[in-house]
């Protein structure tokens, strides 16, 4: 299915909310992906498609709030497995290209021979190519979903979301809900975009601060992938003791990655400029 046909191009045609174009610029972008994936997956192209993906999954998101899962559940099942193959392939580039900046030659190529990114590559390109026509007709199917939501509702969604940051922000969350935190800001920073007050929003402080904020948990999650990653290969290296030197040395340098990661997340939460505050007194 081309662009053409999932997104309409009809004389005359407006769209009425932000949310409409929103949804269709996520449509066209995501079938331009699956078009060049046939081929080929580049490691630009793919980091562009994850995150194509997940502005689609937090629009989602907000349709399933407001109409029930009911309505968007074999079009999120389809995004979801696409973004779960296309996330092992993300997973293992990300690992590979730290052993490299690390010098963990041995172990690099030892990673790179167990796990090939071709196989990888090929396998994503075989759910894509299963599921591409599928997941274009159903977006096609979700989009009256977006025609009839009102402009105030998805301003009034975002701004739920801005409150319950704040609150979050203001008590300084515990480790364990770091990943949690950086979900709901994602989703707001995505949902900034349908509203119409995007353009103040987004040079705020608290837009900024949330969004330094949220790519700070995320390398510190991304460390925590990578130790775990490597954890489970351990049983599974070569017997070779230069290999098995590098990977003591990986766990050692990613415990340290970790660490460094988790005091600049605690800097950034310190610093929100919320810390104490009521609520009542935020503006």
């Amino acid at each position: 299915m081309t662009v053409q046909k999932v997104v309409p191009c009809i004389p005359g045609f407006i769209m009425h909310s932000k949310l409409e174009r929103y949804y269709t610029q996520r449509i066209k972008k995501i079938i331009q992906h699956l078009q060049v994936f046939e081929k080929s997956v580049s490691e630009e192209g793919l980091h562009e498609f994850r995150v194509e993906l997940k502005k689609l999954s937090a629009l989602l998101r907000f349709l399933r709030s407001e109409y029930g899962k009911a309505a968007i559940k074999k079009t999120k099942t389809a995004i979801d497995l696409i973004f779960q193959e296309a996330g092992s392939l993300r997973e293992q580039q990300l690992l590979l290209a730290w052993l490299g900046k690390n010098k963990l030659r041995r172990l690099q190529k030892s990673c790179a021979a167990q796990h090939p990114v071709p196989e990888i590559s090929k396998a994503l390109q075989k759910v894509l190519h299963a599921i591409r026509k599928k997941l274009a007709a159903r977006l096609v199917k979700c989009r009256p979903l977006v025609e009839k939501t009102p402009q105030s509702v998805t301003d009034l969604y975002t701004a739920k979301l801005k409150h319950h940051i704040e609150e979050s922000l203001r008590k300084i969350p515990a480790e364990t809900e770091w990943h949690m935190l950086r979900k709901c800001i994602k989703q707001w920073l995505y949902a900034v975009n349908w509203t119409t007050t995007n353009k103040s929003t987004s040079l705020s402080h608290l837009y900024i601060h949330s969004n330094q904020l949220q790519e700070a948990i995320g390398n510190w999650h991304d460390a925590i992938n990578m130790h775990i990653m490597l954890l489970s290969m351990k049983f599974h290296l070569p017997k070779d003791t230069n290999i098995q030197k590098e990977h003591a040395s990986a766990l050692r340098k990613i415990l340290v990655t970790i660490q460094r990661s988790a005091r600049e997340v605690e800097k950034l939460l310190l610093h929100s400029g919320l810390t104490g505050k009521s609520i009542s007194s935020l503006k």
